[in-house]
């Protein structure tokens, strides 16, 4: 699986490349810290999945989900971010997971392999 890491905070997206590395059978394609790098490498690089940090709304910059569909259209994304979600209540649009930050990267691993298999 090709990987896309999307994260403002530069210690924290070398700290979820560095853990996707140590899975087995994905390859951490590319990284971003803007959405204007992110939407660039989604559509060059065409991953199979996208981890993407979500800052300053629920659904970040207005549009980043539906604009990373746009730039990765086959891509699943997963959302991991700082701001918790209530449970029971829907996914972002064009999320296909949802993992808040904190604590050990286990949510976020699982998360991966949930995606590999839907």
């Amino acid at each position: 699986m090709r990987i896309l890491v999307i994260d403002d905070d530069d210690d924290v997206r070398a700290l979820v490349v560095l853990a996707l590395r140590g899975m087995t059978d994905h390859e951490v394609v590319g990284e971003a810290g803007t959405v204007d790098e992110a939407l660039q490498q989604a559509r060059a690089l065409d991953p199979d999945l996208v981890v993407t940090d979500l800052v300053n709304s629920v659904d970040g910059p207005p549009g980043l989900l539906s604009q990373l569909r746009g730039a990765a259209p086959s891509a699943r994304i997963v959302v991991f971010s700082g701001m918790p979600r209530r449970e029971g209540t829907p996914l972002p649009d064009g999320a296909d997971d949802y993992v808040v930050k904190g604590g050990r990267l286990d949510s976020l691993l699982a998360a991966v392999d949930r995606a590999v298999d839907p």
